[in-house]
C-alpha cells in the first residue's frame, strides 16, 4: 500500500499548489439569502471537494475502528454557517460549521482594528509577542512561556505552549490569511470531530489523530490547536497503546461521553498501582471550567475554575511524564495499531485509497479550470467541466 500513499501524497502536493494560487486572489465573502448563508461559487466547492477527500482517507486510515456501514453517513456530512463575528469552528456528527463573518474580522484584524499585535521572529520560525501589543525583547526569544508572552511555531515544529485565538489571529496576520484559507486550515480537525472523535479532555485524540494524518499526506490544516490536551492523550497512548486509547475515545456521537473509569483502570493496571485518579480530575474540571464559560460565570468564580482545572492539568502532566521518561522500555510506539487486519479488511483498505485517488484526479481537472479560467463564472465553469471532463461532478 506504500505505492498508493505516495501517489496519494503525490497529488495532494499539486492540489496544494493550484489551491494556493487560487486562493491568494480575492474571494468573494459568503452570501447571505433571508438569513440563510451558504457556500455558492465555484470556489466554495473546492471546500466541498476537499472535505470529501480529507473524510476519504479517515475512512481508510481508521477503517479498523470504523464499520464499513458507516462509510455513506461520513461522506454525507455537511459545511453549515453560523452567524458569528469570531474566528472558530465546530465539528459536530454529520456537519461542520464556520462563522458568518470570519471574512469581516480578519479584514478588521489586519488593520489593527480589534487589538494590536506585535512580534519578533527567530531563526526557527517562533514567533513571539507581548500581551499588550508591545515589542518582546529579541534577547528573550531563547526561552518560551515566561513572563506571560506566547509562543507561535511557523515551521514543522511542535508548541511548547497551549494556544489562544489570539495566536491564530498572528498567524492569520502574518500569512495576510483569506477567509477560505482559514476555513480550509480549521477542516480536518472539525471533521475529526465529525465522524466521531470527542472534545473535553479528548480534544487531544482528534487533534493528535488530525496532525497525525495530515502530516502524513501532506493535507494543510492548523497544527498547533489543543497543545495541552494532544500532549495529555500522546502521554496516555504511549502508556496503553494506541488500540485502547482510540477505543475508549472514539465516541460515534460527538455528545458522547469517554470513557473516563475505564482509562483511568487501563493507565493503572499499566502503570502497576492500584489506583490512578489523575485522569478522573482533570475531566472533572475540564468539564466544570467549559460549563462555567457557557453559563456566563461572574470573572472571580471562572477564574477560581480556571486555577483549579489548571493545576489538576498539570498535575496529570506531570505524572504521565514522569511514568514515560521512567518506563522507556514498557511503551507503545505513538501511532501503532497492534489490530491484525483480516484480508476483508485489507482490501477495503485498498478500495479506500482508490476512491481517495479518483476524488484527487477529479479535483484536480477542477481546479485547473479555475486557474485557466479565473474569472469564469459559477454557471460558465459547471458548462466548461462537462463539456471539457464529463468526470468531474459538481
Amino acid at each position: 500500500m506504500e505505492k498508493i500513499i505516495k501517489k496519494i501524497i503525490k497529488k495532494n502536493n499539486q492540489i496544494n499548489s493550484l489551491v494556493n494560487i487560487i486562493f491568494k486572489k480575492d474571494i468573494e465573502t459568503i452570501k447571505c439569502d433571508n438569513g440563510k448563508y451558504s457556500f455558492n461559487s465555484p470556489i466554495d466547492k473546492i471546500m466541498d471537494m476537499e472535505m470529501k477527500k480529507v473524510l476519504s482517507i479517515y475512512l481508510a486510515e481508521f477503517s479498523e475502528y470504523f464499520n464499513t456501514e458507516k462509510e455513506k453517513e461520513v461522506l454525507d456530512t455537511k459545511i453549515k454557517i453560523y452567524e458569528s463575528d469570531e474566528l472558530d469552528a465546530h465539528g459536530y456528527k454529520g456537519e461542520i460549521a464556520f462563522p458568518s463573518n470570519a471574512n469581516r474580522f480578519l479584514k478588521s484584524l489586519y488593520n489593527d482594528e480589534i487589538f494590536p499585535i506585535a512580534f519578533v521572529q527567530d531563526k526557527n520560525g517562533r514567533i513571539r509577542y507581548d500581551e499588550w501589543g508591545i515589542y518582546c525583547n529579541l534577547d528573550d526569544v531563547n526561552y518560551i512561556g515566561e513572563k506571560g508572552q506566547n509562543c507561535l511555531i511557523l515551521a514543522d515544529e511542535e508548541l511548547e505552549n497551549d494556544v489562544s485565538l489570539k495566536d491564530i489571529c498572528v498567524y492569520a496576520k502574518l500569512t495576510n490569511m483569506k477567509e477560505r484559507e482559514f476555513f480550509l486550515r480549521f477542516m480536518p480537525h472539525e471533521l475529526m470531530h465529525s465522524i466521531g472523535f470527542g472534545g473535553g479532555i479528548f480534544e487531544g485524540a482528534t487533534e493528535s489523530l488530525t496532525r497525525e494524518v495530515c502530516k502524513k499526506y501532506n493535507i494543510t490544516n492548523f497544527s498547533f490547536a489543543h497543545q495541552d490536551e494532544t500532549y495529555i492523550f500522546q502521554q496516555i497512548e504511549k502508556i496503553i497503546g494506541r488500540d485502547a486509547v482510540i477505543q475508549n475515545s472514539y465516541l460515534e456521537s460527538y455528545d458522547s461521553v469517554e470513557d473516563v473509569e475505564k482509562l483511568n483502570e487501563l493507565l493503572a493496571n499499566s502503570m502497576n498501582i492500584n489506583r490512578y485518579t489523575d485522569l478522573k480530575k482533570y475531566a472533572y474540571y475540564d468539564n466544570e471550567f467549559f460549563a462555567s464559560i457557557k453559563q456566563r460565570e461572574d470573572k472571580e468564580k471562572q477564574e477560581q475554575i480556571y486555577q483549579n482545572y489548571k493545576e489538576a492539568s498539570n498535575n496529570l502532566k506531570e505524572s504521565l511524564t514522569k511514568y514515560v521518561q521512567n518506563n522507556e522500555h514498557k511503551l507503545y510506539k505513538l501511532g501503532t495499531s497492534n489490530i491484525e487486519l483480516s484480508e476483508e479488511q485489507i482490501l477495503q483498505k485498498q478500495l479506500a485509497y482508490d476512491k481517495i485517488l479518483k476524488l484527487q484526479d477529479i479535483e484536480i481537472k477542477y481546479l485547473k479550470l479555475i486557474v485557466d479560467e479565473p474569472f469564469l463564472g459559477d454557471s460558465n465553469i459547471q458548462e466548461k467541466s462537462k463539456n471539457g471532463s464529463e468526470d468531474i461532478m459538481i
